[in-house]
């Protein structure tokens, strides 16, 4: 049996001719053949040996032992799920799947973990109290013992004092307080229930905050015994300790003294980024202008214009067309050869104004014209206009790309807006 056809093995002689021109293109072929045989046995023989392992695992690893024995899941684990086939002489074969639960204690099992899991959390419960009939601080109060999976439950006789986290309110306390916390626990369906009785003490202040206490306690004496009054009069003495007073004041000056000092900071350096970022713009301009600035100039001298004659030209139509960093250099240039400056040197101030390297190099070579005079002047501005042409272009071409570059991650955007809107109405509808 052919594994290629004679009609694709004419195909692919074709192909290697116009691929390999002058060679031999049926020694190709065959060589070419062989190895997509070598390769294609080799895949046929890999997914044979993956299928044969997957199949000695598949019966090796069988979930219903000898008698029909499947093992359960351990203590709070996740249900099994076996697919399997019910054989019957009479009735033949049908496919179903068996569900097998996880397994779960004996009442006995749960009466012993209730014991145990009551006398670690009586052990447990005063946390950094000293014992249950002088509590100052939190109880601990656990949700759940991963130990054994148990779950508790809390309620306080009084909620006001201990909530059902354990956090202990004995701030406002004068005397102690007997609370009564009954405990639920909850294992696989079945519960019990115990009780544990607290004695909660006046919160243990410390001088200082017993001092300032009373001072508040006396100020709200004040103000109930003087409702009557017009003002009110602040203790000057409390526990025949003296009291002074001092408002507090609001600071909010401070903040906005702050604030003026950073915003005229960030007002001097926004105004310094400003500049740069005009000084940058105006260079832009300057070399997007400089390619029509060079092919004019080539044009105006090799029609017989001399330097300054054509720049003056070309800063006359500038200031028709409107003002750009371009036409204000060439109207200093003008001016500066008006009063006299000598026309290199005006040409070489031209080029330093600028800051572009483009100008400089061009205005050095028509500032050495001026001097020495040439003969080709005109073939070098035709050269140098088609160099800054070609430049002009290639900036082009790199200011496109940074714009796509720019747009890619907006596109990114919408387009995930976009899957948003199309795709929950979908899993809305079919409630995924």
């Amino acid at each position: 049996m052919k594994i290629i056809s004679d009609l694709e093995k004419q195909k692919i002689i074709r192909n290697l001719e116009e691929l390999n021109p002058g060679r031999d293109a049926k020694g190709l072929a065959e060589s070419f053949i062989k190895k997509q045989k070598k390769t294609a046995l080799a895949v046929l023989l890999a997914i044979t040996a993956l299928g044969v392992i997957m199949m000695i695992l598949e019966y090796t690893d069988d979930s219903i032992g000898e008698g029909g024995r499947i093992d359960r899941n351990s203590y709070r684990g996740s249900e099994i799920r076996l697919p399997v086939t019910v054989r019957n002489a009479t009735y033949g074969d049908k496919e179903t799947e068996i569900r097998i639960s996880s397994r779960v204690h004996t009442d006995e099992e749960i009466e012993d973990i209730f014991k145990y899991e009551k006398k670690k959390l009586l052990s447990e419960v005063g946390n950094e109290n000293e014992d249950l009939q002088n509590v100052y601080s939190d109880l601990y109060l656990p949700a759940s013992d991963e130990e054994y999976g148990v779950e508790f439950s809390y309620l306080s006789s009084m909620y006001s004092i201990i909530d059902d986290k354990g956090k202990v309110k004995n701030e406002g306390l004068s005397l102690k307080e007997e609370v009564v916390i009954s405990v639920t626990m909850s294992l696989e369906g079945k519960e019990e229930k115990f009780e544990i009785p607290v004695t909660v003490c006046p919160k243990d202040y410390s001088d200082e905050e017993r001092f300032f206490l009373n001072v508040e306690d006396e100020i709200v004496r004040a103000d109930e015994t003087g409702k009557t009054e017009d003002h009110l009069m602040l203790p000057d003495t409390v526990k025949g300790e003296p009291v002074l007073y001092a408002e507090k004041k609001d600071n909010t000056y401070m903040m906005l003294l702050l604030m003026g000092c950073v915003a005229a900071y960030l007002t001097l350096k926004g105004a310094e980024k400003d500049l740069e970022k005009k000084c940058v713009e105006r260079k832009k301009q300057l070399l997007f202008q400089y390619p029509t600035f060079v092919s004019k100039l080539a044009v105006l001298i090799g029609a017989g214009m001399n330097i300054s004659s054509a720049i003056k030209r070309i800063q006359a139509e500038g200031e028709k067309s409107g003002d750009s960093p371009l036409t204000e250099e060439l109207g200093i240039y003008v001016r500066n050869v008006r009063n006299g400056v000598l026309e290199d040197k005006a040409l070489h101030d031209l080029g330093q104004r600028c800051g572009i390297s483009e100008y400089r190099r061009f205005t050095a070579v028509l500032s050495a014209n001026a001097k020495k005079g040439s003969m080709n002047l005109k073939t070098v501005l035709e050269e140098e206009a088609e160099e800054a042409f070609s430049e002009h272009q290639a900036r082009v071409r790199k200011l496109g790309e940074e714009a796509g570059t720019k747009l890619l991650l907006p596109m990114v955007m919408m387009l995930m807006v976009v899957m948003v809107i199309v795709m929950v109405p979908a899993f809305m509808t079919y409630q995924i």
